[in-house]
């Protein structure tokens, strides 16, 4: 059986009176009724396609009733009633999509609410450990990428970033070309969207980005010495723009198609003062892939914009690089725990070929 599939009936919160209202929007079901006292009712556990309330579906979340407030609330399970306490907490994947849309959040909680074999609740300790995996599991499954709802972003793969001797160099960055083209190859088979992003400098946007934080941007004078920590002309657009290691390309390998779209920006953050979001929501795309260099500042800032955005993020893990593998790995871990869905290259291009 699906799980709690709209049976709240037009659930709000009315967070200015503390409790819940229930509006019927659609046939009302014989046996929910309210138990728990004013501001509070039943719901069914599950409806199928008569409207007939059934059994209890395990999920893959785990929510804290006091953390969102459904505390108070009755819920049925073989005719018997449970009223949900504070400190309560649901093994609930469709309560989440379905009862309180926006559930992200789990602050400590300790016990689990599971029906038993009898039907009856049962309140269960769970470890760190287990809350973590089960997070994991819902966030992979709400992550899950299909042609359609996709696209792959290439960040920032430059000559400037890319190329031996440039000032800005990006050794490992060479090591991802073989595996982000692959995927760039895969995406444009099955008509997933490929964008490409180009950090540009130029002096008519003199920002942050180029002094004090990064001058091998800036325009070298003449007899001065360049290179790493030196301007450079790194990525420079206009006039003294960037030639040879320096320039603001694509590399070659993964020369973008004259069909895909090359965003040019003069932040990290690829989504600031560009077009990518609306060229994102115009086809209706609601999940990135994010591949580039380098992890720790544009894929970094990129990954939690889009987020932020409402974007669901994949990172693929052995898609992107920088300079210092300590620093690739705290970024993972980090957008891990808030941000992204962690991917090897390998399992994005099986989720996407597989039949869907």
């Amino acid at each position: 059986m699906g799980g709690f599939i709209g049976s709240v009936l037009g659930l709000f919160e009315n967070r200015a009176a503390g409790s819940f209202q229930r509006i019927a929007t659609g046939k009302e079901i014989g046996d929910l009724k309210a138990h728990a006292g004013p501001g509070a009712f039943a719901f069914a556990t599950a409806v199928d396609a008569n409207d007939r309330a059934g059994d209890v579906e395990i999920g893959h979340d785990f929510i804290l009733a006091s953390d969102f407030g459904i505390e108070g609330l009755a819920i049925k399970v073989h005719g018997a009633f449970h009223v949900i306490g504070p400190d309560d907490v649901f093994d609930a994947f469709d309560l989440h999509k379905n009862l309180i849309d926006g559930f992200s959040t789990i602050r400590n909680p300790n016990r689990l609410l599971l029906r038993n074999g009898s039907g009856s609740i049962v309140i269960a300790h769970m470890s760190s450990d287990e809350i973590l995996a089960a997070r994991l599991r819902r966030i992979d499954e709400s992550h899950r990428l299909e042609p359609g709802n996709c696209a792959l972003l290439v960040i920032d793969m430059q000559q400037g970033f890319l190329d031996e001797g440039a000032s800005l160099e990006v050794p490992k960055g060479r090591d991802l070309v073989p595996t982000i083209a692959e995927l760039i190859e895969r995406c444009r088979e099955e008509a997933v969207p490929v964008i490409f992003t180009e950090f540009v400098y130029a002096d008519s946007i003199p920002c942050l980005r180029g002094n004090p934080f990064g001058p091998e941007h800036l325009h070298p004078e003449e007899g001065q010495p360049t290179g790493y920590g030196c301007p450079s002309n790194n990525c420079r657009i206009g006039p003294d723009a960037g030639t040879g290691p320096e320039s603001a390309r694509t590399i070659h390998a993964l020369k973008p198609l004259s069909s895909e779209l090359v965003l040019q920006a003069h932040t990290y953050d690829k989504f600031y003062g560009t077009h990518l979001d609306l060229a994102l929501r115009s086809q209706n795309i609601t999940h990135l892939i994010a591949t580039g260099v380098t992890t720790d500042v544009c894929v970094n800032s990129t990954i939690v914009a889009g987020s932020t955005r409402n974007y669901r993020m994949t990172a693929v893990t052995d898609g992107m690089a920088t300079i210092h593998d300590h620093i690739h790995d705290a970024c993972l871990q980090i957008w891990e725990n808030k941000f992204a869905r962690l991917k090897k290259s390998a399992e994005v291009i099986k989720e996407l070929c597989s039949p869907h």
